[in-house]
């Protein structure tokens, strides 16, 4: 932590107990105003190491802020959050838990690649239903319920922007299935005709995807709601992760359609997320080796890919690049709109326990 954010966390503990100690609302009210502000001004200064980029459902790691009295579930899992204001390394027991649910989801994907556990998913038409709630029961663990609804309902929305793609083009698919901390796949069960074919379906997920996290964005600015701005980025930066020309991410089948070399700009993407320390999760190394394997093939291993597969049209590739360039740059474009309003957890924990404290004089 630096200097000038030691002070500026000092004064604002110091203003702040001094409001409460004099019952001042008005003054409570000023200093709060003043603290948001300054906590702006600082909160990009210093990056947390012990803040993992949540880069999907199953990548997001949760972190809890509790205040004197009650806890505060409060998403972090964001590029918003690297900053020193995320709320200090992660308690030990809650790490734990993290690495180990993590652990097994890694061998949940395993067991996936190789049909076992999705096989087994889909045995009942209760399936899908089933492992929605079981995943939102797993996320409200770490997240709390609202907010763990609120994820699976955006993710849902992603996957069903794929279906309908499909759909259309008569693609046949299996039922959603949802999985905690690896997300949610809707798996094809016939190989699309072309690269464009496939790009359209990778387009679906984040398009639906964007279109809901930007929908909650405006509730949450008509409804000025910290839960409703954090799920907003929360989808909308799952769905800027998922473009990352990686594998068989939603952007690796985009941009891949475009060159083989796309793959290669995505491992080198991908390795330095995880190099550098902001992604330490399981399932991101496993989507990695995935990666690598796929732009092996891309490379050295051409008889394994249908003959004409990438023979798109000139206007086919420039759909592709243009709306590949549009949707990434409008995400991160909706990602600093939002973050501009959206308060830092820790200002939403002074406000709570202000509150509260309000509410029992």
């Amino acid at each position: 932590m630096t200097a000038w954010n030691s002070q500026a966390a000092t004064l604002n503990s110091r203003l702040v107990a001094r409001a409460v100690n004099r019952y001042d609302r008005q003054e409570t009210i000023s200093i709060l105003r003043y603290q948001s502000s300054l906590l702006s001004k600082t909160r990009n200064s210093v990056l947390n190491p012990h803040s993992p980029l949540g880069v999907s459902s199953s990548l997001v790691h949760p972190q809890r802020f509790r205040g004197p009295s009650s806890p505060i579930n409060l998403h972090v899992g964001s590029l918003s959050y690297f900053s020193n204001w995320g709320g200090g390394p992660p308690r030990p027991g809650g790490n734990r838990w993290m690495q180990g649910a993590g652990f097994l989801g890694a061998g949940a994907m395993l067991l996936g690649k190789t049909k076992y556990l999705i096989g087994v998913l889909k045995l009942t038409k209760l399936a899908s239903l089933g492992s929605m709630i079981f995943t939102i029961g797993t996320y409200s663990m770490f997240f709390g319920l609202p907010y763990a609804a609120g994820m699976v309902g955006l993710i849902t929305v992603h996957e069903v922007g794929h279906v309908l793609v499909m759909h259309q083009r008569g693609i046949p698919f299996s039922p959603m299935v949802f999985m905690p901390f690896m997300g949610a796949m809707v798996q094809m069960n016939q190989r699309p005709r072309n690269a464009w074919e496939d790009a359209l379906v990778a387009f679906g997920g984040p398009v639906a995807g964007s279109l809901a996290a930007g929908g909650v964005a405006v509730s949450a600015h008509l409804t000025n709601s910290p839960l409703l701005f954090a799920l907003a980025d929360f989808g909308f930066m799952v769905n800027l992760f998922n473009l990352i020309p990686l594998g068989s991410m939603d952007g690796g089948r985009i941009a891949g359609a475009l060159s083989p070399w796309a793959h290669v700009a995505g491992l080198g993407i991908g390795g330095t997320l995880a190099v550098s320390g902001m992604i330490h999760n399981p399932i991101f190394y496993l989507i990695l080796l995935s990666g690598g394997w796929e732009t092996y093939q891309r490379f050295y291993n051409k008889g394994a890919i249908p003959p004409g597969y990438y023979a798109i049209t000139p206007v086919q590739r420039a759909a592709i690049g243009l709306g590949y360039i549009g949707l990434a740059g409008g995400l991160a474009l909706a990602m600093d709109v939002n973050e501009r309003f959206k308060k830092p957890p820790e200002v939403l924990m002074r406000e709570r326990e202000l509150e509260k404290h309000w509410d029992m004089r």
